[in-house]
């Protein structure tokens, strides 16, 4: 069988709207189609709270740090697999809200690769827009699993939130053996 090893970083997260004194963190989670099985890492984690100094919203930058390793064992590449993050913010009041939700496939090329997983967040109406100015919360998504699954994403109406950067380097093994160039 063939495998694959991704190790890395969840680097730092960059142009999401945030309050004076909020946090950023972010939750992630890995996926793959029926034909690949996890054989070490974790499928699910998530990463400390940073407050970053915001001098300028377009600049603002929440350093992640955070470590990720898996190591799958494949039997087709059919269901590549993907890298899932739903980042929160958190305000002075210890309130979390979703700041966005995002994806990205796992490079297929072997080597060291800078991923950036562009990140939106739903959108509400403009009562809800006003209701959540006044007592915070916004929309969030029923069921998560539309983030990474292909299908009716495009139903929902969305903005731009920010951008995730991930750095991934990419071991695979015995693909050739099985006739699949990489």
């Amino acid at each position: 069988m063939a495998e694959l090893h991704v190790t890395g970083l969840i680097s730092t997260a960059t142009g999401f709207p945030l309050l004076p004194s909020a946090g950023l963190f972010l939750k992630f989670s890995w996926h793959a189609g029926s034909d690949w099985e996890l054989l070490e890492g974790y499928q699910e984690g998530q990463t400390h709270c940073d407050v970053p100094a915001i001098t300028d919203i377009e600049v603002m930058e929440a350093v992640l740090a955070h470590p990720v390793s898996v190591h799958y064992l494949c039997r087709s590449v059919i269901g590549w697999p993907k890298h899932a993050v739903q980042v929160f913010s958190l305000d002075e009041h210890g309130r979390t809200d979703i700041a966005g939700y995002g994806f990205a496939h796992v490079p297929t090329r072997p080597g060291h690769h800078k991923v950036d997983i562009a990140c939106w967040a739903p959108e509400a109406g403009s009562w809800a827009n006003f209701t959540q100015s006044l007592v915070g919360g916004g929309p969030r998504l029923k069921a998560e699993d539309v983030v990474h699954t292909p299908g009716d994403r495009f139903r929902l109406q969305t903005r731009a939130a920010g951008l995730v950067h991930v750095e991934l380097d990419v071991v695979a093994k015995d693909f050739h053996k099985h006739e699949v160039a990489l």
